[in-house]
């Protein structure tokens, strides 16, 4: 099976973290939040949205 990532580009979609700005990797929860805050791209993703379709 593919991975996840590989999958979700196959559909034109992507991985929760890419979308919603989160880096792979450790840090606390507030430093994930502030990284994700202060990700342009990913705040403009987040205003943009109407629905969000998660599929595991």
């Amino acid at each position: 099976t593919p991975s996840i990532g590989v999958a979700a580009v196959q559909i034109g979609g992507q991985t929760l973290h890419a979308f919603a700005g989160v880096k792979l990797g450790g840090g606390s929860t507030e430093q994930l939040i502030e990284e994700t805050l202060t990700n342009k791209k990913a705040v403009q993703r987040w205003r943009r949205i109407d629905v969000l379709v998660i599929d595991e």
